[in-house]
């Protein structure tokens, strides 16, 4: 058995070569990953062989399986992510260089990975960028 390793375009392109082929190949769980029963390198013509990495996995390799089904554990590595707030909804900062004021404020416009909140600070309204790791939704019954 042989790994084929590439960027997903790459293994896109070794995966339809391999079909058209009629070579037996089998997928994984990433894009990134291929597993060929015979040599790929005396198969793949030389514009594709340059851009993929290939290595034979011994037969008694005891991490076989765990690499081959990777992606039914990866959940245990993945980081949570909390919900991206809304705009109108009530926030406290939790982050930045705001974090030890205890400020509660209200989002009013919501980027890709930021969001606009406004707040009283000083007896001003001010309005602060912050990415969404830097505030947390408050709950109804706290303010």
């Amino acid at each position: 058995m042989w790994y084929v390793f590439g960027s997903s375009l790459t293994i896109k392109r070794v995966r339809k070569f391999l079909k058209q082929m009629g070579v037996d190949y089998e997928d994984t769980k990433s894009d990134e990953y291929l597993y060929v029963r015979e040599n790929p390198i005396l198969i793949l013509p030389p514009s594709l062989r340059r851009k993929v990495k290939v290595e034979r996995i011994p037969d008694d390799d005891p991490y076989f399986f765990l690499l081959k089904h990777y992606g039914e554990l990866s959940f245990l590595f993945q980081k949570e992510e909390k919900p991206k707030p809304e705009a109108g909804s009530v926030v406290r900062i939790v982050g930045g260089d705001y974090k030890d004021m205890n400020l509660k404020g209200i989002v009013t416009e919501v980027r890709e990975k930021t969001c606009s909140v406004e707040v009283s600070l000083w007896g001003r309204i001010v309005k602060l960028n912050l990415p969404f790791e830097h505030v947390e939704k408050v709950v109804e019954e706290e303010f």
